[in-house]
C-alpha cells in the first residue's frame, strides 16, 4: 500500500508531519476521521521518491492566504527533502486529486499547478552517511538513532538554536549541527577540546542547571543525553523543557535502557513538567 506524507499547518502557523497508507487520508477527507484536524487551514501533501520528493498538493484556505503560510509549508516541504538527503522537488497536481481535496477538505477547488521541477538552491551542509562517516567511531549511539536527530535538526527554519546536555566526545553534537540551520549549544561538565566541530557548535561547560539560569534563548530543539542518574535527568528536564517554544522538540537518549532516564521522563510526562498540561501524547515515528 502507497504511503503519503503530509505537512498540516495552522493557522497561527505551528506545522505537524504526518504518514499513513494513501487510502486512509483519502478516506479521512470524506468521512472526516480525525486525521485532519479540524485547526488545519493549510497542508502540503507529498511522497518521498527514490532521488527526489513529488510534492502533489500544497493548499492554503483563501481566507488565510497572503499570511506567509503558504511559504511556510514550502520552507518545511525543503527541510524534508534535505533530511532525506535529495535536492529536488518534482511538483505534481491531477485534476483528480485537487477536485477531492479542496472540494472536500476546505470546500474550495484547488488552482491547478502545471507540473514542473525545482531544485532547491541550498542542498544538506553534508548528508547524514557523510557526518555518521565521521562520528560512528567515538559517538555512543547507534546509526538510527543518529539518522532521527539529524532528520529532526533538519526540519526546522533559519536561526534555531539547539541545546544538548552532555557532550561526551561530541559526535550527538556534530550530527545535530550537520543539519540544523542554526545554532548548537553543547553544554558538560568535563572540559573538552573541539578543534573539529563545525562553526555552529558551541561548547559550555559547567554545571547545566546553572546554565540554564543565564540561558536566554529560546529553544528549537532539547536533546538531553547528560547524567544517566535519575536525579540528575530530574534536573535537566526541570531546567531546560520551560525553555523549549512552542513546536519545538524534546530529546532523549537512553530512554528504556537506563532506569534513571526512563523514571525520570515519565514522571515527568505524568507531571506535565515543562509540556504542555494537557493528555495528548505525541510520537514521532
Amino acid at each position: 500500500m502507497k504511503k503519503v506524507n503530509c505537512i498540516f499547518i495552522d493557522k497561527e502557523g505551528k506545522t505537524e508531519l504526518w504518514q499513513g497508507k494513501e487510502v486512509i487520508f483519502e478516506e479521512d477527507i470524506y468521512n472526516n476521521s480525525g486525521i485532519v484536524k479540524p485547526e488545519v487551514v493549510g497542508f502540503i501533501r507529498y511522497f518521498i521518491m527514490e532521488d527526489y520528493v513529488e510534492m502533489r498538493q500544497i493548499f492554503v484556505h483563501p481566507d488565510f492566504r497572503e499570511k506567509g503560510l503558504g511559504t511556510q509549508l514550502i520552507k518545511e516541504l525543503m527541510a524534508v527533502t534535505r533530511s532525506e538527503g535529495k535536492n529536488k522537488i518534482q511538483v505534481v497536481a491531477g485534476a483528480t486529486d485537487t477536485d477531492i481535496f479542496g472540494q472536500f477538505l476546505l470546500g474550495m477547488k484547488f488552482k491547478r499547478i502545471k507540473p514542473k521541477i525545482w531544485e532547491l538552491s541550498c542542498p544538506p551542509k553534508i548528508t547524514f552517511d557523510s557526518i555518521w562517516q565521521k562520528v560512528q567511531t567515538y559517538i555512543e549511539m547507534n546509526r538510527e538513532e543518529g539518522r532521527k536527530l539529524f532528520v529532526i535538526a533538519s526540519r526546522f527554519g533559519e536561526n534555531a538554536v539547539a541545546v544538548e546536555i552532555g557532550t561526551y566526545r561530541g559526535g550527538s553534537a556534530e550530527i545535530i549541527a550537520a543539519a540544523l540551520d542554526g545554532m548548537v549549544y553543547t553544554i558538560d561538565k568535563t572540559p573538552q577540546n573541539y578543534a573539529n566541530f563545525f562553526e555552529n557548535i558551541q561548547f559550555i561547560q559547567g554545571d547545566s542547571k546553572e546554565i540554564s539560569e543565564t540561558f536566554d534563548k529560546e529553544i528549537d530543539m532539547l536533546f538531553i543525553d547528560g547524567s544517566h542518574e535519575y536525579e540528575e535527568v530530574q534536573k535537566d528536564i526541570a531546567s531546560w523543557t520551560p525553555k523549549v517554544k512552542e513546536g519545538g522538540r524534546i530529546c532523549f537518549h537512553d530512554f528504556g535502557s537506563h532506569p534513571g532516564v526512563t523514571r525520570a521522563v515519565i514522571e515527568a510526562l505524568e507531571k506535565r513538567i515543562g509540556i504542555p498540561n494537557h493528555s495528548l501524547l505525541t510520537i514521532i515515528k
